[in-house]
């Protein structure tokens, strides 16, 4: 399946809205690619807060590991951070989601002295998807037999040749927070995936892929 992010949820845009106004102080100066690629560097070779770490060692003796743990540490956004006051600071935002822990942070970066001036955790998993969570979402949907039994029986109806796989289908992936504060996704990182055909019709089959169990649910569960 080709993979799209352009497919919005209300609940979701609502996410992203409040996203982006967390890295709104960002927008006025623009990152170059090694300025990019030194932030990451760093944030890469910081060690996650006691608290992450202790998450981690406590889901690793679980009898169930996190399913999308093999992902590790992702980095979802790097934001210029600019600094209203003080001397002038190359100061850069690193945005993670750390799938063994299950955690979410932080990190305010001085490109000047490559250090770390800030961790913070972050109390929400509904951060933008990047493009490997995408891919590893993709996977999923691809092999849930519900999934293409529920897109073949819209088929059925339609007087359409059943699928025998969902290789042909375009995937709207993004992340999903329920308004149901009692939900499993509210607490957790999940993904929404709404399906398309060549002419870009919606099946009515939808899905949510939870990260750390990776149990596909038919439905959008608000």
């Amino acid at each position: 399946m080709s993979v799209s992010v352009l497919w919005f949820l209300p609940r979701v845009v609502v996410v992203l809205c409040a996203f982006a106004a967390l890295i709104a102080p960002a927008q006025a100066t623009t990152l170059n690619d090694a300025e990019r690629r030194m932030a990451s560097r760093v944030a890469a070779s910081t060690p996650w807060d006691a608290t992450a770490s202790q998450t981690h060692a406590q889901a690793s003796l679980r009898l169930t590991p996190s399913v999308s743990s093999t992902l590790g540490i992702q980095e979802l956004a790097v934001d210029a951070h600019t600094h209203k006051s003080g001397p002038a600071q190359r100061l850069v935002h690193v945005w993670q989601f750390h799938h063994g822990a299950q955690l979410s942070r932080r990190l305010l970066i001085d490109l000047d002295d490559a250090r770390v001036l800030e961790q913070r955790t972050i109390g929400s998993p509904h951060l933008p998807l990047n493009e490997l969570e995408e891919a590893w979402v993709n996977a999923m949907i691809a092999t849930d037999t519900h999934v293409l039994a529920g897109v073949n029986k819209e088929r059925e109806r339609l007087g359409q040749v059943p699928l025998a796989s969902l290789d042909t289908l375009d995937a709207k992936i993004i992340i999903f927070e329920p308004s149901d504060n009692t939900a499993r996704c509210a607490t957790r990182r999940c993904a929404a995936v709404s399906l398309f055909d060549d002419r870009q019709r919606a099946y009515t089959t939808e899905a949510v892929v939870e990260f750390a169990s990776g149990v596909v649910t038919l439905g959008f569960s608000r």
